[in-house]
């Protein structure tokens, strides 16, 4: 990239910045420096890096402060003496190093806040127009590159910084860059309308956030499968995705966390089916292997253990399984050879064994 040759150059890195600038000892001291906050929205265009150039008759060496671009904003906070006439020159440069847009404006800077202030770009290759507005805050919204699902709703956070380095209440405005693909409310929750991809951008005295979300077409599922307080189901492309209670790892997610929406079962295994007991969860994959999770106190995950598990795990055997059925504390399956076998709770000889001898691994049912 190309860079300038001025002789004082301070440099920004990050979403929120800040540099202090060395002046020669003829000019005010840093001690009276106002703190601005710069901030551009330059998603959609190839600006990778703005750079904002402060000229007074009264400071003795340009101030030069170069802003990266960060998840399609460029924004940071720049330190320089109050006083009248503070020139602003910005411009803005492509991953070649080349400007693209520039601007200019004039300014008289307080000591301590100072209002919000437009710098309109003009673009040099008929990209869109760009404004620069410097205030005294800065945006960042958060997640910055989320995905959402046609008909899911996604919360954001906005978190609103002023110079001083104080975090702001807000109230932020949200709004969508394409309100055919997602929409947003007043409190920044997102909702998935089709497939693509859309900024949500938070604005606060004049200066803003954004947020590039991605949404996903929904999920089609060709089986389900209720148990008592979650629920599982089976894509079209054969993932299984589970809801509900999480107390036991029964979502198969990783986690004991209770989910409102489907969330994906860990291991990437493609499932046939799924079939779900009281606390937990087994499923038959495309190749014919029994993986369960979830509650195991009595063994009913037939992995030969009584260790609860939050994501698939085999059933032990080496057994190729055409279907499953989950019970309150017992599991039953019946092979590709048409035999059955059970496993886990048998205070009732519910596994068919000729005992009442609970089985942490799938037994044979007689005849």
């Amino acid at each position: 990239m190309k860079r300038l040759g001025w002789t004082a150059v301070c440099a920004l890195a990050g979403v929120v910045l800040s540099s202090s600038c060395e002046l020669r000892p003829t000019g005010p001291s840093t001690q009276e420096l106002a703190e601005l906050r710069v901030s551009a929205l330059v998603a959609g265009t190839p600006i990778d890096l703005l750079v904002v150039r402060v000229t007074a008759s009264d400071i003795p060496t340009p101030l030069v402060f170069n802003l990266p671009v960060q998840n399609g904003v460029a924004q940071g906070t720049i330190r320089l003496p109050p006083g009248i006439k503070r020139m602003i020159t910005v411009d803005a440069y492509d991953t070649d190093g080349d400007i693209t847009a520039e601007g200019i404006k004039t300014i008289d800077v307080k000591p301590g806040q100072n209002p919000p202030v437009s710098i309109p770009l003009v673009s040099k290759a008929g990209q869109v127009t760009i404004t620069v507005t410097i205030g005294p805050v800065s945006v960042v919204v958060q997640p910055t590159a989320p995905t959402v699902q046609v008909g899911a709703t996604l919360p954001l956070a906005v978190t609103i910084t002023a110079a001083n380095g104080d975090v702001l209440a807000g109230p932020a405005d949200w709004a969508t860059t394409n309100p055919a693909v997602a929409t947003v409310d007043g409190n920044g929750n997102v909702m998935g309308v089709i497939p693509g991809t859309v900024d949500i951008v938070a604005s606060f005295a004049g200066v803003a956030g954004v947020s590039h979300v991605t949404v996903l077409a929904g999920l089609s599922f060709a089986t389900v499968s209720a148990g008592v307080d979650h629920t599982c189901g089976v894509t079209t492309a054969g993932a299984a995705y589970c809801w509900g209670n999480n107390g036991y790892g029964q979502l198969g997610d990783g986690t004991t966390t209770d989910r409102t929406s489907p969330e994906a079962v860990q291991g990437g295994l493609g499932f046939a089916s799924v079939r779900l007991g009281a606390f937990y969860s087994c499923g038959v994959t495309t190749a014919g292997a029994a993986y369960c999770w979830g509650d195991n106190s009595t063994g009913q995950l037939g992995d030969g253990t009584t260790t609860s598990r939050t994501s698939p795990v085999a059933v032990t055997g080496g057994l190729s399984f055409a279907a499953v059925s989950a019970g309150l504390g017992h599991t039953c399956g019946v092979t590709t050879a048409g035999a059955a076998y059970c496993w886990g709770y048998n205070a009732f000889g519910q596994l068919g064994d000729g005992t009442t001898t609970d089985s942490h691994a799938p037994v044979h049912v007689v005849q």
